[in-house]
């Protein structure tokens, strides 16, 4: 089963996955935890939820701290090692069966066939248990492209 949390942005879908992964703590994955300076956000830190490890994920353009391996989403420059990490660990919660998997979030960069694309298409084609973010104005793109059968969708708003 499939469960696509959707809603606006800053509508509360990363805190939904947080609580809902507190209230009910079986499976695993990973939030993108957003941090701020002086009242402007600055990124996001990976977050597994099972450990709370916090890897360094996405920044923004103009910081003057690059990653050594990154790629660009909008105005954020992505850590690609950080996202290798969590491609490994996706990998052996699917090999251990565990479920269900969080995965936060699959938007424009997926559909582009970057970041989480492939190991998002690995899931789907082993029918694991998901729970993904998808943001409100590209769930229908999202359900056509991945061909999307057996979900459901949860609307998250503040």
């Amino acid at each position: 089963m499939i469960t696509l949390v959707s809603g606006a942005i800053d509508s509360g879908k990363t805190t939904w996955l947080a609580k809902h992964f507190s209230a009910v703590p079986q499976g695993d994955g990973f939030i993108s935890q957003k941090f701020y300076h002086e009242g402007q956000i600055q990124g996001y830190h990976a977050v597994r939820l099972s450990t709370k490890e916090t890897l360094p994920w996405l920044i923004r353009e103009e910081s003057s701290q690059p990653f050594k391996n990154e790629s660009r989403i909008g105005p954020f420059r992505a850590n690609l090692d950080t996202l290798h990490i969590m491609e490994q660990a996706y990998e052996t919660m699917m090999s251990q069966n565990i479920h269900p998997i969080y995965l936060d979030e699959i938007g424009e960069w997926e559909l582009s066939g970057q970041g989480f694309d492939s190991i998002f298409r690995k899931m789907l084609t082993l029918r694991c248990d998901l729970i993904v973010v998808v943001r409100k104005e590209l769930l229908v793109k999202v359900i056509s492209h991945y061909e999307l059968k057996n979900y459901e969708v949860l609307w998250s708003s503040k």
